[in-house]
């Protein structure tokens, strides 16, 4: 599982749009842990912060 949940972040990391990175976490909910979604949601907030702080990396 933990290759699964490295390759979703990955993922979340070239996101460029909200809808991309909900579409993920929607595919995510099938596979991973409630500790290993924990962390995927955790890193998309944190995108999102970035973003809305100006300091988006996109």
């Amino acid at each position: 599982m933990e290759k699964q949940l490295r390759k979703l972040l990955n993922r979340v990391k070239m996101a460029r749009s909200v809808d991309q990175m909900e579409k993920i976490t929607r595919e995510a909910y099938d596979t991973l842990s409630n500790s290993e979604l924990q962390i995927l949601e955790q890193a998309i907030q944190d995108k999102i912060q970035l973003s809305t702080n100006g300091k988006s990396r996109w």
